[in-house]
């Protein structure tokens, strides 16, 4: 059970505002590269047209699976988000993408990459939000059109960072991940796109299930898209192309 003390003290201080950013968009390098923030590694996409651009993008943070912990974010482009803007399956792309890396053994490791204690520690997750905060200090970000997303164990992330910060993201899509549906009033006020294949043999879809149940019953809006049948690379190998879409119908008050 997450702790609204705990929520509170994370989602403390300042909302970012957007205004001039501290970096020349000249000097900007588009498309995909890796970069650090403190101690996080991490992956951003930059639309081509940017650096010529005078508007403010929209942000996706994205969270990586299990097998993709690590020292190199180059890891991350193994597959979903990070593959497909690598291999150019997603050409106009209109996202300023943000992929943080988990540090850790690298690869996918049965049981051990699904040891729970294993995965994205709740101290990861201010560290997170504040490497966003720098890259909308930096960058031209519409503050108010951040969005989380992620797959299995950053299912799990998205799930848990919209908890933490229901106040900082306009909308949320966590896919093929978990989350404790106790939790799921915290997330009332965040619009969610939720996937999750019948058949996923890794993350049982009863979970989703239980937690697209009550944060509905919370009052809370929630797309859920629950093919039949499938498996868990069923949320890795979608390209969801009706996700990004609906993801700039929402913006933060």
């Amino acid at each position: 059970l997450l702790r609204l003390a705990s929520c509170t003290s994370m989602a403390g201080g300042p909302e970012p505002q957007a205004g001039p950013v501290t970096l020349d968009r000249s000097v900007v390098k588009p498309y995909q590269n890796a970069y650090a923030y403190k101690w996080i590694n991490y992956l951003m996409y930059i639309p081509p047209e940017y650096p010529e651009s005078e508007k403010e993008y929209p942000l996706i943070l994205y969270f990586h699976g299990a097998g993709q912990k690590g020292s190199d974010p180059q890891a991350l482009t193994q597959v979903s988000l990070n593959n497909q803007l690598e291999n150019s399956k997603k050409e106009n792309f209109p996202y300023i993408v943000v992929s943080p890396q988990l540090p850790g053994p690298e690869g996918f490791e049965w049981p051990y990459s699904m040891d729970r204690g294993t995965w994205y520690p709740d101290s990861f997750y201010p560290a997170v939000m504040e490497m966003v905060d720098h890259i909308i200090r930096s960058y031209a970000v519409d503050p108010s059109r951040i969005y989380v997303h992620g797959t299995s164990m950053g299912g799990t992330a998205t799930w848990k960072m919209a908890m933490y910060y229901p106040d900082r993201f306009a909308a949320a899509a966590p896919c093929a991940g978990e989350a404790n549906p106790e939790d799921a009033a915290l997330l009332k006020d965040v619009p969610l796109w939720v996937f999750h294949a019948e058949g996923d043999e890794i993350m049982p879809v009863a979970n989703s299930d239980a937690m697209v149940e009550a944060v509905r019953e919370a009052g809370g809006e929630v797309t859920y898209v629950r093919p039949d049948g499938g498996n868990h690379q069923s949320a890795w190998a979608n390209e969801f192309p009706e996700l990004y879409k609906w993801f700039l119908n929402y913006t933060l008050d």
